[in-house]
């Protein structure tokens, strides 16, 4: 300031205004360049969160995969615990083997029916074992009362032993296997039509239960081949408890040669092929019909046992 007049002297180049000034500017292009890096940082942030995004995507896929993969895993697991459980469970070759033994011991008393009722002077390719279906075991392969041949009786024994014996097995196969096949169906169809089988035809022989007779064409009883069918009724209840197709085709094929044992003299066949047997082995004659069914039973029953055999010494060595 001047002593003549007073006044403030005006600010020179580097005064307090000009470093104001650039104070302002300076802070405005800092402003502008903070601005300026975040708008080009947008974009290369925006990116990265969307790689994010698509590794979580990813991830969530994998591991989605990863889960099905782990349940069908464990559905294959599932499975094959099903199928082994169920091959453990399987014991049915003890019955066909049991009933094609039997079917088999019953030939000499066919042989002793066979002379009673045909003898010697019968002749070949008709045979005959039951003659009525009134009195006695018709039914069960044994003519009238009078007969000294006890064909009725054995297969009246050999029937209901064996349910009874084969219930018995499966009670032992499930307590050594921890697995119990519900096999009481088996073991009561085959009892019920044995007794059944009995008692129907002396009731028939009253007028009031006539009607009975025609449960049992002649046909099926002539031959004395009936006990055949029960045991092929059995078959498909076993079948059905087993849960086996194997043991299904095996009461197929064995009713189906039951039938045929039932209704033709299969011997016809032997004939035709130049078998001709003398007049004191004519009572061979009724072989054919009694042996084809029991070897259908002993075959089956060979295979089911060492497919078994094999099935629980592999589990053993695994």
């Amino acid at each position: 300031m001047t002593e003549e007049t007073g006044e403030p002297e005006p600010a020179g180049p580097g005064g307090p205004g000009e470093a104001r000034e650039a104070r302002e500017a300076s802070a405005g292009a800092r402003g502008a360049g903070d601005h300026a890096s975040a708008d080009e940082a947008g974009p290369a942030a925006e990116g990265a969160r969307a790689a994010q995004a698509a590794q979580a995507a990813q991830a969530g896929v994998g591991a989605s995969a990863g889960e099905g993969a782990s349940a069908g895993e464990v559905l294959g697991e599932l499975a094959g615990l099903r199928r082994r459980a169920r091959s453990d469970r399987h014991a049915y070759w003890f019955p066909l083997v049991l009933f094609g033994v039997l079917s088999c011991a019953a030939t000499p008393f066919y042989r002793s029916a066979f002379l009673l009722v045909g003898g010697v002077g019968r002749s070949p390719g008709v045979t005959q074992v039951a003659l009525s279906p009134g009195l006695g075991m018709p039914l069960l392969g044994q003519a009238p009362f009078g007969g000294t041949f006890f064909l009725g009786y054995y297969w009246l024994v050999a029937l209901v032993g064996g349910y009874l014996a084969t219930a018995l097995w499966y009670r032992r196969h499930a307590r050594r296997a921890g697995l119990q096949t519900p096999a009481r169906s088996y073991v009561v169809t085959g009892i019920v039509l044995t007794v059944a089988a009995l008692l129907l035809p002396p009731l028939s022989q009253f007028r009031a239960l006539a009607w009975l007779s025609v449960l049992w064409p002649g046909d099926l009883v002539i031959r004395g081949t009936f006990p055949y069918l029960i045991i092929a009724a059995g078959l498909w209840v076993l079948a059905r408890a087993e849960r086996s197709r194997g043991l299904v085709a095996t009461a197929l094929v064995y009713s189906v040669v039951a039938l045929v044992s039932s209704l033709y003299d299969t011997e016809n066949l032997l004939f035709r092929l130049g078998w001709t047997p003398s007049v004191n082995d004519l009572w061979q004659t009724s072989l054919p019909n009694l042996l084809l069914p029991a070897a259908v039973l002993l075959v089956a029953g060979a295979v089911a046992g060492a497919a078994a055999s094999v099935g629980h010494r592999k589990r053993v060595l695994a």
